[in-house]
């Protein structure tokens, strides 16, 4: 189960990386047009127009067919947002030599401080930095090229100043970059927190009710995608005998001593792609994804076995603990409270049977009450 929610989210996280693709490309289509408005001013030739845009559609393909084969992973930024940012700047500084008017030349500065913004949303201060120095440095080589090849477009006096202003845009978009950043991160741990909150069960530390029941939920609808490859989704309801007795007998600090012990020992005794958490109470449920309900009754017995050999040291040495479960296969298509209701109803058969014991659900399962 973990698994593949994991799975899950790699899946959403590259999504989003691809949809933040598309405003790059949205970003190079602006320049493209910019580009080309400069060709039909007369302040750059055809051909670097060309290779700009031929070159940019390159690059985006290149980026997507980077992320969707998921060879963007082998990168510390995965996302590439740097690495976007610096390629973008190539050909942009190629067609900057070609133009001939050095005020049409600044231009590009400020699409490149457009970019720098771009990356504010997931660079760290430092890498923001790095990208201005970057284009600042490359900005800077253009004018040298500019000075051996052609001289008469270079005001420096000028340039001097569009470098120190620049510097100066670095600085400020770097300083703003890390706050923000900052900002998300806090933002981001502290929904961590309250997510956690809302999905734990303080006590035991494992899911609640509400994680329970919505993991449950998917674990149908995969349930249901792979009917026709017959793969089964089995549930158990598991209870500890006699908890209102250790409650009264020993104090309730002693009974949840019991339960976040029990529910660790149990935990420990499913498998990695099992899911346990507390149901309410005393009572647990336990989702065993692909498994048949024979294979389920199995599970059962060896977690009755690992509650009988359970070492609770708040407990008297001569106390036996031990848990009544009810499990039950899923039927492809049935509401999750069905299911659920036919395994309790196992729980109960094995609570009237005498307690410490694995009952498995049936058809002809009647209807029954719960037994206190």
């Amino acid at each position: 189960m973990t698994r593949k929610d994991n799975n899950h989210s790699h899946q959403h996280v590259q999504l989003f990386r691809l949809r933040r693709l598309q405003w790059g490309v949205g970003s190079h289509l602006c320049t493209t047009t910019i580009v080309f408005a400069l060709y039909l001013l007369g302040l750059l030739p055809v051909a670097p127009a060309i290779i700009f845009a031929c070159s940019s559609v390159l690059l985006n393909v290149l980026f997507y067919l980077m992320i969707r084969s998921g060879f963007n992973e082998h990168f510390n930024d995965p996302s590439l947002t740097g690495l976007q940012i610096v390629c973008a700047l190539l050909p942009a500084v190629f067609v900057m030599y070609f133009i001939t008017n050095a005020q049409a030349r600044t231009v590009f500065l400020l699409i490149a401080t457009g970019t720098m913004v771009f990356g504010m949303f997931s660079l760290r201060r430092r890498a923001i930095r790095n990208v201005g120095w970057t284009i600042l440095a490359s900005y800077l080589a253009l004018l040298l090229a500019l000075q051996v090849g052609a001289p008469e477009r270079i005001d420096w006096r000028v340039e001097v100043v569009v470098m120190f202003a620049y510097a100066s845009v670095i600085y400020l978009v770097s300083y703003l970059g890390g706050k923000l950043v900052n900002m998300r991160s806090r933002l981001k741990a502290q929904n961590k927190q309250l997510e956690r909150m809302a999905s734990l069960d303080p006590l035991t530390d494992l899911p609640n009710r509400r994680a329970l029941m919505q993991t449950f939920q998917r674990a149908t609808h995969q349930a249901d995608r792979r009917d026709k490859d017959h793969e089964s989704l089995s549930i158990g309801l598991l209870d500890i005998d006699n908890f209102k007795q250790i409650n009264d007998s020993f104090g309730h600090d002693i009974g949840d001593a019991v339960l976040k012990k029990l529910s660790a020992k149990l935990r420990r005794t499913l498998r990695q792609e099992d899911f346990i958490g507390r149901f309410g109470g005393e009572e647990f449920l336990v989702l065993l994804p692909e498994t048949a309900l024979e294979a389920a009754e199995a599970t059962g017995q060896r977690l009755c076995e690992a509650t009988r050999q359970a070492v609770i040291e708040e407990l008297p040495v001569s106390y036996s603990l031990s848990v009544s479960i009810g499990v039950t296969e899923y039927r492809p298509g049935e509401k999750i409270e069905a299911t659920i209701k036919r395994a309790d109803r196992a729980l109960y058969e094995a609570k009237a049977g005498g307690r410490n014991r694995v009952i498995a659900a049936n058809h002809l399962l009647p209807e029954s009450g719960q037994v206190v």
